[in-house]
């Protein structure tokens, strides 16, 4: 019996946590990498993109600011949305 519950603390995963508190998805699939290579990457694809678009420096820049300062208010409000998250789960583990 105690290796049934042993187990359980084996399962937890943020990802999959994350994936079906955003998107309702039972993910099974972790990311290998970690936040700065997903991120990294990303944003190599994103600027490979612009600059394929937008061949013109300052008017790639000015967009990329544009998207810097869109992904900065993304970024806030996900972070106030999982502190909110968090403490109501704090509150309802007490």
């Amino acid at each position: 019996m105690n290796d049934d519950f042993d187990n359980i603390f084996l399962r937890p995963n943020l990802q999959q946590l994350r994936a079906f508190l955003l998107h309702g998805e039972e993910n099974m699939d972790s990311e290998p990498k970690d936040y700065s290579q997903r991120i990294d990457e990303a944003w190599q694809f994103l600027e490979a993109s612009l600059k394929k678009h937008i061949p013109d420096q300052k008017l790639c820049e000015a967009q990329t600011n544009i998207i810097h300062h869109y992904a900065s208010a993304v970024r806030d409000v996900y972070m106030e949305i999982g502190l909110r998250c968090g403490v109501m789960l704090a509150a309802e583990l007490l």
